[in-house]
């Protein structure tokens, strides 16, 4: 696992490939057909019910293609994604929000894409939660290991997390601290650099199905394009939170 945890999503990266060009640092699909000049990005992203956060499913969709798209009608299981829009003058981007699970984990989701260069579909399963376990409480100067089983349906997980600094403590206010990492792996490890002050330290380990975000990735979407198509999956047992303490500050006798 790359020791560097702040990343790009894998629809950031995937649009930064299309959009960008190959390099030595992202290096394109082996197997792009010639005349597939449309390029796609998607993504569904659903959090169940109950727990901190509330329910929703949310897509988004961005699109490319030279010349750019003058249409986009894409759906996800007959779901429309009504809410299209320039993408920075690069393309065209679609979305829909809603504040239910629309397709349980298991659920095979069905995406088909309309452009006037053509139609492309792709379908992947809705992966099943991850349960993550952390320690309650981890020192400034130790490692922290996150772990959790394999979920099924999952291609890999996305852990996302924030360390916000106490109020006091040793070395003063810091800046709040955020985190990214895209993981085949079902553990993830913080290195005392990268964990550098105290606080509270909160995040959640989501399920995604469908294409591993690097370079060189096959996509997985057909027909008169091709991109990446992803599923994201988690519910209130994914998330952890872990206090980062110093053990010379509980060393010191009360005032």
């Amino acid at each position: 696992m790359k020791r560097s945890l702040l990343i790009k999503s894998a629809l950031g990266a995937a649009t930064l490939l299309a959009l960008a060009g190959c390099s030595d640092d992202v290096v394109c699909p082996d197997l792009v057909p010639d005349e597939a000049n449309v390029y796609i990005a998607a993504h569904l992203t659903q959090v169940s019910d109950s727990g901190p956060r509330d329910a929703s499913a949310h897509a988004e969709l961005v699109c490319t293609s030279d010349p750019l798209p003058t249409t986009l009608i894409a759906f996800i299981n007959g779901r429309e994604l009504s809410e299209v829009e320039s993408h920075e003058g690069l393309g065209l981007r679609a979305s829909f929000d809603d504040d239910v699970v629309l397709w349980e984990p298991g659920t095979s989701c069905s995406l088909g894409v309309t452009t006037n260069l053509g139609y492309a579909t792709s379908v992947i399963l809705v992966p099943y939660a991850a349960d993550p376990v952390a320690p309650l409480e981890s020192a400034v100067d130790e490692t922290l290991a996150i772990s959790w089983s394999a979920a099924a349906g999952a291609d890999y997980y996305r852990l996302t997390a924030t360390l916000v600094p106490e109020e006091a403590g040793r070395g003063g206010q810091r800046d709040t601290l955020e985190f990214e990492l895209n993981t085949r792996s079902s553990r993830v490890t913080f290195e005392p650099d990268d964990l550098p002050f105290t606080g509270s330290l909160a995040g959640v380990v989501e399920s995604v199905a469908g294409p591993f975000p690097e370079g060189g990735s096959a996509g997985n979407v057909e027909g008169d394009g091709w991109g990446f198509f992803s599923a994201r999956y988690s519910d209130a047992g994914s998330g952890f939170a872990v206090t980062v303490y110093d053990p010379l500050d509980r060393m010191r006798p009360p005032k």
